[in-house]
């Protein structure tokens, strides 16, 4: 006597016979171009991020600049006001 559950074992690899073992072939395809596109999706995310982290530090380096730029002017021009001021004195 067998088992219903021991004769399904028996009979598991005749479902294969006269066909290809590769049946799952198209979704290897599908594997390997979703891999391709998401090594894709990736890289465009990384360069994203470069050009946000390159226009960031371009932006501080502006900032920086603008702001020593007044702090000099703003220097010089408290020189050229006392400057001014002691040769209207003078007079």
């Amino acid at each position: 006597m067998q088992s219903v559950g021991f004769s399904r074992l028996e009979n598991d690899c005749a479902r294969f016979r006269g066909h290809s073992l590769h049946q799952d072939q198209p979704e290897d395809s599908y594997f390997f171009l979703a891999a391709f596109f998401l090594v894709a999706f990736f890289l465009v995310v990384f360069f994203a991020l470069v050009a946000m982290i390159i226009n960031l530090h371009i932006e501080l380096v502006r900032a920086q600049y603008i702001h020593k730029m007044k702090i000099a002017s703003k220097s010089c021009m408290e020189i050229s006001t006392a400057t001014s001021s002691r040769s209207s004195n003078r007079f």
